[in-house]
């Protein structure tokens, strides 16, 4: 029951900081909430479709967008564990090493779900 209280409690808090702008959060950092988005919003349309032209020319294509964003495309024809080692490699090859996101393969399971339940 303690907990209960004290997550709803937290929760109330929570609300607060929202609805003011401005409070202190559960862990008791100061939290201020920024209204204004002053930032120009890009979407790296042309770049992505650039990497898409490229996939479709030559089977795949991998390329780094806004120096942190790195995307490997690939063809269909291409089997999902084939193009994820050769994403890996280029990479390795980069020097980077940390984690990597797959997000064909959360595609892939989901389609495979969404068809086979």
């Amino acid at each position: 029951m303690q907990r209960i209280i004290k997550q709803g409690k937290k929760a109330v808090n929570a609300l607060s900081v929202i609805k003011r702008g401005s409070g202190v959060d559960a862990l008791g950092d100061k939290v201020k909430i920024i209204d204004s988005m002053d930032f120009e919003k890009e979407f790296f349309l042309d770049k992505i479709n650039e990497i898409l032209d490229r996939c479709e020319k030559y089977g795949y294509s991998t390329d780094i967008i806004d120096d942190c964003l790195y995307i490997g495309a690939y063809s269909a024809n291409i089997p999902i564990k084939k193009a994820y080692l050769a994403f890996t490699a280029w990479i390795a090859s980069l020097g980077i090493s940390y984690p990597i996101m797959n997000y064909g393969r959360i595609w892939m399971r989901t389609l495979h779900s969404f068809f086979h339940v």
